[in-house]
């Protein structure tokens, strides 16, 4: 007949308890406590209830795809993902207003210079769209015009070559060369030399030729002079004069 397994037992005393424990259990006691904190129930299965020691909503039990921590304050809560660079907000400044949030209504108030009043949702109407060439500037004193660009450290002029056969003639700010290719009398008109919208400004340059063999009289606007005169007259077939702005009349380079 086989002999029986035996253990072999040690009775000891638990002061604390006023008991006596078998040995086994004293040895296994400590597996069968219980744990604390961010985790809770026996150590064989505990549960975490916490992070950080910060507890943790019913919600982080059953979260959804995607879904991550985040904490609302007093617990950490089932939360959906942010996007990187999301909008979240939208200030502005005068003259352009926003709503806020993360679909604002953006306006632009008022009205800039040189244009027509317009509201949220219109088109912005400009005065004039100026010509080929032009660009929107400013004098310093009036509201900003389209003008033709000058340099602004030899005041050589940008602008085209042009024929005309037509008299009178008026040059155009457009205008650099403006050539009379036909005979008999003939009459260009200068711009008026000044600072105001469509003026000459000082340094302004134009060249006027007489390619035709006309006799060409270059008049200045109002009662502005050239070098002096009234007029200037070209007559001699192909000879061609530069006329420079000086802000308010004209002289001959």
């Amino acid at each position: 007949m086989p002999t029986p397994h035996v253990v072999a037992k040690v009775l000891l005393a638990d002061p604390a308890a006023n008991r006596w424990v078998d040995q086994l259990l004293a040895v296994l006691n400590p597996i069968l406590r219980n744990v604390a904190g961010d985790l809770s129930g026996p150590v064989a299965a505990p549960e975490v209830r916490g992070w950080y020691g910060l507890p943790l909503a019913p919600s982080m039990a059953t979260p959804a795809v995607d879904q991550v921590p985040k904490w609302n304050g007093s617990a950490w809560v089932a939360g959906t993902a942010g996007t990187a660079g999301a909008v979240t907000a939208v200030n502005a400044t005068a003259p352009i207003t926003s709503t806020g949030g993360t679909t604002p209504t953006i306006a632009i108030t008022g009205t800039p210079a040189g244009a027509t009043a317009y509201a949220n949702g219109t088109t912005l109407a400009w005065g004039s769209v100026g010509v080929s060439g032009q660009v929107w500037t400013s004098d310093g004193a009036n509201p900003p015009t389209w003008q033709t660009p000058t340099s602004g450290f030899t005041g050589a002029s940008i602008g085209s070559y042009r024929a005309t056969t037509t008299t009178p003639d008026t040059v155009a700010l457009t205008d650099y060369i403006v050539d009379v290719t036909t005979t008999g009398a003939f009459t260009v008109n200068l711009p008026t030399a000044g600072t105001g919208a469509g003026q000459a400004k000082n340094g302004r340059v134009f060249i006027v030729k007489n390619s035709g063999g006309a006799t060409v009289t270059v008049a200045p606007a109002a009662s502005q002079l050239i070098d002096g005169a009234a007029s200037f007259t070209i007559i001699t077939q192909y000879a061609a004069f530069t006329f420079t702005s000086t802000g308010s009349g004209w002289v001959l380079t």
